[in-house]
């Protein structure tokens, strides 16, 4: 079981519950090219998070962009 680690924290205003949105860096793609994740764990520099559909596959998020929503 792998863990999805972001090099973002608190330090940079990421909290626990914070919802990301995963995507091409393409306007045009359709939602259902889109992954959604939530922080599950903030420290200072870094994020633990898991994909909000436990039937993806980590690889999905391979080449992909991860927004952030405040």
């Amino acid at each position: 079981n792998q863990l999805l680690v972001a090099p973002l924290g608190t330090n940079q205003g990421l909290n626990n519950g914070t919802i990301g949105i995963v995507s091409n860096n393409n306007p045009d793609n359709s939602m259902k090219d889109w992954l959604v994740v939530s922080v599950i764990d903030s420290n200072p520099d870094y994020s633990i998070l898991e994909m909000l559909n436990p039937n993806r596959e980590m690889s999905d998020l391979d080449g992909k962009i991860i927004r952030f929503l405040d």
